[in-house]
Formats: C-alpha cells, structure tokens, sequence
C-alpha cells in the first residue's frame, strides 16, 4: 500500500479490507517493506485465532 503512513497499523487495516472483499489468498507478493510483513503476520495470527488453519504465505 503506498501512503505517506506506511506503518504496521496501516498495512493491517489494508489486508483487512482486502480479505472482507475476496477470499483468503494462499499467496501475495509484497515487497520487503517490514510494514507489509508486519501486518500479514498480524493478519494470519488473527486468522489463527478464529480458528483458520489456512496461513497466508508472503512471497
């Protein structure tokens, strides 16, 4: 996401909204921006959390 917050609260919410329009993707490719690693790692742990056995991998 290119925004002038490109922080780990940002890039969560992004892969949020993104999830609530499609389905769980296995795979993204995301640069090696920390926010983005970040924020999917805060996304599967959410995942996890509601009982998803699905991660989603960064690649």
């Amino acid at each position: 996401m290119l925004s002038n917050r490109r922080n780990k609260p940002a890039a969560t919410k992004f892969f949020a909204r993104i999830l609530e329009c499609i389905d769980l993707p296995r795979k993204i490719v995301v640069d090696k921006s920390a926010a983005n690693t970040a924020g999917t790692k805060t996304i599967n742990k959410m995942l996890k959390g509601f009982g998803c056995l699905v991660s989603i991998e960064m690649v």
